[in-house]
């Protein structure tokens, strides 16, 4: 287990793509994410090929470097997490965000409600050139929240109802990290879609 100092600019002006695990990743051809620098949040390295893992909770190390926050949840009250990589953080108050003490003014990672603004804040550390999203879909697709497989064997942290009023909540916090990010490292955030135009190809967006 180490610090993330040895991540720091470790892709420089590469192009890396955060995974989240929402439904629109089952439509991507299985070979685009092949040969790319991914942050796969929390399970979605079970479906696409992963260069790194982050979370905030603990989780057993495998194949693929898990990075994950100092305390569980982002909370510094909490329990000390174990990862390959840990990262610094201010407290997590989930509905805000408080960039004191962020990189690149500080050594802190952001933290929120969410883990992929985490991840997002940490491409950005990595030296990313462009960040592209994918499996970010802050909505449902045909009703489905989850991309395929993601929370087999996984105990969910909200209940199903709740799960698309959280998808609400958590898209301005994404929109936080692109402005913070445009500011602070000239780093454009890409929203992806594996659909053909904004009809989704006639998918039943909720």
């Amino acid at each position: 287990m180490q610090d993330i100092s040895s991540l720091e600019n470790a892709h420089k002006d590469e192009d890396i793509y955060v995974v989240g695990g929402g439904k629109s990743l089952d439509y991507y051809p299985p070979i685009f994410f092949k040969n790319k620098t991914v942050l796969a949040v929390n399970q979605a390295s079970r479906i696409v090929p992963s260069t790194y893992v982050i979370r905030k909770e603990n989780s057993k190390a495998g194949d693929v470097p898990i990075i994950a926050s100092k305390h569980v949840a982002g909370r510094i009250d909490g329990a000390m997490n174990k990862a390959d990589y840990i990262f610094e953080h201010g407290q997590n108050d989930c509905s805000t965000i408080d960039t004191a003490g962020c990189h690149p003014h500080g050594g802190n990672i952001i933290v929120s409600w969410s883990t992929i603004t985490s991840a997002i804040h940490l491409a950005a550390f990595m030296g990313a050139r462009t960040i592209f999203l994918a499996g970010h879909d802050c909505a449902t697709i045909d009703g489905e929240q989850t991309a395929s497989g993601y929370y087999d064997g996984v105990e969910r942290f909200t209940q199903e109802q709740d799960y698309s009023l959280w998808l609400s909540v958590i898209a301005p916090q994404t929109m936080f990290l692109r402005d913070y990010l445009l500011k602070e490292y000239l780093c454009p955030l890409i929203s992806l879609s594996p659909f053909i135009g904004l009809t989704h190809e006639g998918h039943k967006i909720g």
